[in-house]
């Protein structure tokens, strides 16, 4: 894991690409895309989705 924010509501977590790769790796892939945004701080930001479906 790579850090993690809370709100009154949720705790979002951060973790390492390979992480999540290694956990849906028994699923099918549907949908990967990986994405770079500008934070309001002006900083780079990568990013990744992904959809997959149980076998």
């Amino acid at each position: 894991m790579s850090g993690d924010a809370q709100t009154e509501r949720a705790v979002c977590r951060h973790h390492e690409e390979t992480w999540i790769h290694a956990l849906l790796s028994g699923f099918q892939s549907l949908q990967y895309e990986r994405l770079t945004f500008t934070t309001m701080n002006g900083h780079r930001s990568n990013r990744f989705y992904c959809i997959v479906r149980r076998p």
